[in-house]
């Protein structure tokens, strides 16, 4: 079970990583580059 958890929490961060890249790139940017 610690597999598959770690597979979906994988999962998991790579669509927010796609979500926030497609649509809320300046919002991360100005996050990260004040």
């Amino acid at each position: 079970m610690d597999k598959y958890a770690l597979h979906i929490t994988l999962a998991i961060m790579f669509v927010i990583m796609l979500v926030m890249g497609s649509g809320c790139k300046p919002f991360v940017m100005q996050d990260v580059m004040p």
